[in-house]
């Protein structure tokens, strides 16, 4: 019986406040089904966070943008297209008092 080796997921934002690009994720080739969570801390009450993928990693395009004035964790699934490139983008800066953290995962 073979057993699954856990695979950790990748960061792009870490207790984001402020508008930018979180760091990329290189899957290395490209990848369809992958997911975004975005995790938040404190009490937030605006701010808008944006998935973002890549061929080439320096032309980006936005896929789903979210909205984290809820204060509560989400994911996002894309399950189209093939992008090799990924990450998090905060659009607009957290109000309040909080930040979010965002990670990446490829389905095996």
């Amino acid at each position: 019986m073979t057993v699954p080796v856990p695979v950790s997921a990748t960061a792009s934002l870490a207790a984001a406040k402020l508008p930018g690009p979180g760091a990329t994720v290189d899957f290395s080739t490209p990848k369809r089904n992958v997911s975004q969570v975005i995790v938040v801390s404190g009490a937030i009450t605006g701010g808008l966070v944006a998935l973002e993928t890549s061929h080439d990693g320096v032309s980006w395009v936005s896929h789903t943008v979210v909205d984290v004035s809820q204060g509560i964790n989400l994911a996002v699934d894309n399950r189209y297209g093939a992008y090799r490139f990924w990450r998090s983008n905060m659009i607009t800066p957290v109000t309040g008092a909080g930040s979010v953290t965002t990670t990446f995962m490829e389905a095996g």
